[in-house]
């Protein structure tokens, strides 16, 4: 599946205090762990920037992602997995720049 959607050393690692990910990866899937790019896009990384350069952003967008508060958040993998792809959704906005 990794050879379907994505290019040889070229897909970086992401998710969610990914570092751990990694090294699992690195012990139990060697493969799939050389077959990605060496670095990592980790989404808690943008989250506590934004907690401190703009924590009214933050809120609002964990707001979205979990309207019922931390009931909301059941730290399963593919939950997890969802949630950082959801949480980067709604940071790009704050990304692009606009003439």
């Amino acid at each position: 599946m990794l050879k379907q959607y994505c290019p040889r050393k070229q897909c970086s690692l992401a998710g969610s205090s990914i570092h751990i990910d990694k090294e699992v990866l690195k012990l139990r899937m060697a493969k799939v762990h050389d077959y990605l790019h060496y670095r990592i896009i980790d989404v808690s990384s943008f989250q506590a920037i934004m907690r401190r350069w703009a924590p009214e952003i933050e809120k609002e967008i964990k707001k979205q992602q979990s309207p019922n508060g931390p009931e909301d958040v059941k730290h399963r993998a593919m939950d997890d997995i969802k949630w950082s792809i959801s949480f980067m959704k709604l940071f790009r906005p704050f990304l692009e720049i606009h003439p």
